[in-house]
This record gives C-alpha cells, structure tokens and sequence, in this order.
C-alpha cells in the first residue's frame, strides 16, 4: 500500500514509558517484520529531569528497540525522532549540557 515505514510515538515517565499500546500491538504482530519502525520520543513532558534519566531512557532504546532487525537505521544508525527541538534545548539546558552535547551522549552509548 505504499508504506515505507511507521514512527510510534514514544513517552518515558522517568524509568517507564506510557501510551506505547500501538507499539507494543505492532512489536506483537506475526508480520511486523514486513514493515520497518522507529520511534518519535515525545519530549514534551517533564522528563528526563537529568543526565541520569536521559541515559536510562537511552539504554532503554538500546536493549528494547535497537537491536530489532525491523528498526530504522540511517547510515547503520538507529534513528529516533524528536517531536520538539525547542523542548530539546530546554530540556539539555536543564541538565547543564548544550543540545549537541545530549544528541551526542546518546550515539555514544
């Protein structure tokens, strides 16, 4: 039908997420590896308040999504979404880091 791929939006709640029930449906579909998938994290809520956070919800990415054969990857990178690069840089302010600095903390891991 012409579709490439499908972006879920994600929500961390600090050291769980929430709303992923079309994930979740999606990850539990025989054929979900017909259709790849990446995620949209949905940064406009409080969370990550700090360094700490932001890594668990990385390292969270990395052992749930990222090794799935059916998950974006650009140049051999896994992809993710940021619904709000104001929120980004507000949110990478708060942890005293620039915003390069958080983006890069991630690709590190």
């Amino acid at each position: 039908y012409g579709i490439d791929f499908v972006v879920f939006d994600w929500y961390w709640g600090g050291g769980n997420t929430f709303l992923e029930h079309a994930l979740r449906a999606y990850l539990n579909t025989p054929t979900n590896s017909l259709v790849p998938f990446m995620l949209l994290w949905a940064n406009h809520t409080e969370v990550p308040r700090n360094l700490q956070e932001y890594d668990a919800m990385v390292d969270f990415w990395i052992s749930r999504y990222f090794s799935l054969p059916q998950y974006m990857r650009f140049a051999g990178m896994p992809a993710v979404v940021v619904f709000s690069h104001p929120n980004l840089q507000k949110q990478a302010a708060q942890m005293k880091v620039s915003t390069a600095e958080l983006l890069n903390r991630a690709i590190s891991r």
